[in-house]
């Protein structure tokens, strides 16, 4: 645009400036006007472009921009390779520069990583083939030349293989990703924060870092739900303002998040107590609107918990959740049944028909239910004031359970038992004897709360 635009300029001024100059000339002086006519320009100004100026399918292409350079035969073949060893032997017939050993070395881990697992662990003899330690030499000397998008999944690749860090190759990656870190796409950045959040050693330190204060300068930059979400859960890396900027872009394109991205931005929310009011309503709704095939039962107990740690109510998320999870109940284990009773009770969100169904997985599978578990059903129940309408057999089933595991509780969980037991009304008189023990007395003595309570 800018050289168009310096084209049409000249052109204006080559027609412009000889009659300027005639008129300046018969003004100061009117003898030598005449002469004026036989001035020469220069070529420059009388240049006119061979095309027309809105003609934008034929611009001439920057010097300064390397061409795309052609596919070659090693690039089909890395390309269309299944196992690690299509990658080597071709790479062995064809070698290519450091740009395509980048991308070979990073589509042959990943492929290890589909085929077999991990090459650290299941193939360790592949880090000693002389054709691998070939594309990581060829890496090290011209990692300079290796694009930004291939130079971050080589680096990531290095640290699925756990290469010590003393490796040269890593090295060189690491620093060189440092290097052109300011860079690098949004996206990019938000890769290695994802893969580096779990690293510990100083350079996948710094580079982490490093990306976080570049995406909290451009944080303006991120346009897709996928990054939004993939950061958030990684916020316990983040500063407070950086999290505060993406809960707003992830309001921004909450309509764009899967039913799992809603997942998991509430999950990372929830483990750091963030009680963003604007931004669960509108995951909430969003939630609300993704069909039954997306709600799988793990999401649903996960939904649960959120709600509940965070105590935010929304009935007609919670009405989705019930009608959903009803038929699952049956094949709920005690942990999930449990939990998700738990976080209802947390939020006094009674659902007859729901509640009736973990009562009955109880009744059905108490053998495989902990006294833990039953205590915290207990309590539950207790806090909403629910009695299943098999309460005989449900009853039976808890005061078999609790005989003889009730004197062992800690002492502030059976002050709590009890409690619960009183309000459901199935307290017996040698359950409070338990609490009349002394190592019990003198737990409780030191929270007031609890001795309150007892009084």
């Amino acid at each position: 645009m800018a050289s168009r635009l310096l084209v049409r300029c000249t052109s204006l001024l080559s027609r412009a400036l000889p009659q300027a100059t005639v008129a300046a000339s018969s003004w100061t002086n009117p003898i030598g006007a005449t002469t004026v006519s036989d001035l020469q320009w220069a070529p420059t100004w009388t240049w006119v472009p061979e095309r027309p100026l809105c003609d934008g399918r034929n611009v001439a292409r920057d010097g300064n921009v390397p061409a795309i350079p052609r596919r070659t035969q090693l690039d089909k073949l890395v390309e269309k390779a299944t196992t690690p060893e299509d990658i080597l032997r071709a790479w062995k017939e064809h070698r290519g520069n450091g740009n395509q050993a980048a991308i070979a070395m990073a589509t042959l881990s990943r492929l290890v990583q589909k085929t077999q697992g991990s090459i650290t662990t299941k193939d360790a003899d592949i880090l000693m083939d002389p054709r691998l330690q070939d594309i990581m030499d060829t890496i090290n000397g011209q990692v300079s030349s290796v694009w930004n998008s291939t130079l971050v999944f080589v680096l990531r690749s290095f640290w699925v293989m756990n290469l010590p860090p003393s490796t040269s190759v890593l090295n060189s990656v690491q620093t060189e990703v440092l290097w052109r870190v300011r860079r690098l796409s949004y996206r990019q950045l938000a890769l290695l924060v994802d893969w580096g959040s779990e690293r510990t050693g100083s350079s996948e330190v710094a580079i982490m870092n490093a990306a976080l204060k570049q995406l909290e300068l451009r944080w303006t930059e991120i346009s897709d739900a996928r990054t939004v979400s993939a950061l958030i859960s990684k916020g316990e890396h983040m500063s407070t303002s950086l999290m505060d900027r993406l809960e707003d872009k992830a309001l921004e394109l909450a309509e764009g998040f899967s039913a799992q991205e809603i997942r998991r931005v509430c999950l990372s929310m929830a483990s750091r107590g963030r009680r963003c009011v604007p931004l669960l309503r509108a995951l909430s709704y969003h939630l609300l609107q993704k069909p039954s095939s997306d709600l799988t039962t793990p999401l649903l107990l996960d939904m649960a918990y959120v709600y509940g740690k965070l105590n935010f109510n929304h009935s007609q998320l919670f009405q989705r959740i019930a009608a959903e999870l009803l038929p699952r109940v049956p094949k709920l284990n005690p942990i999930d049944v449990t939990r998700c009773a738990k976080s209802l009770g947390f939020l006094k969100w009674l659902h007859l028909p729901l509640f009736e169904a973990f009562a009955d997985n109880y009744t059905a599978n108490s053998q495989n239910y902990v006294t833990p578990q039953v205590c915290n059903l207990l309590m539950t129940f207790a806090r909403l004031g629910f009695q299943p309408s098999k309460g005989e057999q449900f009853y039976n089933k808890v005061h078999s359970a609790l005989e003889g595991s009730l004197p062992s509780l800690e002492s502030f969980l059976l002050v709590d038992v009890l409690w619960s037991l009183c309000v459901l009304q199935q307290v017996k008189p040698h359950y409070c004897q338990s609490l009349a023990r002394h190592e019990h007395r003198a737990n409780l003595a030191g929270n007031p709360t609890h001795l309150c309570s007892l009084k």
